[in-house]
């Protein structure tokens, strides 16, 4: 039997980073958690090897990443600054994005109403297909993150959780890649 279209594959799926500053995370009740999440994604990615992508937002003087999801990015992983909400108005990244020739993106990161919503929006409108989970993505006020992740959804991109983007890489139980992810699903 064909797997649906709608299910993310690890081989058509790009995890993407964005912006997780110290900075812009400071101000976030459950940052911690949203960090957190976003690390067992990025261990998940690396375990399947699903590229990852990052950003930064004007690093010069917002500063880098946090320092627990910079030892995550892959080797050769440099996260790309940019001075647009959206990824995509960055050349470097679209180039970057557009070379690894997959069509699904996995979007992770803060804040849900600026540059996670722009992003979102302007990849599906570029032909991706986009997945967000609710639970790897946030904003200061909570109410700017739900008000983003439904407006996200009426465009056409998928809301889901972080498990489920897990286990839709996964796709099967019994794996080595299972026995290698199962304990870091089970520790968060």
């Amino acid at each position: 039997m064909k797997r649906s279209e709608k299910l993310l594959s690890r081989d058509q799926s790009v995890l993407v980073v964005v912006d997780m500053q110290p900075t812009f995370l400071a101000p976030i009740q459950g940052r911690e958690f949203v960090e957190k999440t976003v690390a067992l994604l990025m261990k998940a990615a690396s375990i399947l090897q699903v590229p990852v992508l990052a950003t930064l937002q004007y690093a010069e003087r917002m500063g880098g990443m946090t320092e627990e999801l910079t030892a995550l990015l892959p080797e050769g992983c440099e996260p790309v600054d940019k001075l647009c909400f959206s990824c995509l108005g960055q050349e470097t990244f679209a180039l970057q994005l557009q070379s690894l020739k997959r069509n699904q993106v996995v979007l992770v990161g803060i804040e849900t109403h600026i540059c996670v919503l722009q992003t979102a929006l302007d990849l599906t409108s570029a032909g991706y297909k986009v997945f967000v989970p609710w639970d790897a993505v946030h904003a200061r006020s909570e109410y700017d993150c739900d008000h983003a992740l439904n407006r996200m959804r009426a465009a056409g991109v998928t809301i889901t959780g972080v498990e489920s983007v897990i286990y839709e890489w996964l796709y099967e139980a019994g794996t080595e890649d299972f026995k290698k992810i199962l304990p870091l699903v089970k520790e968060r």
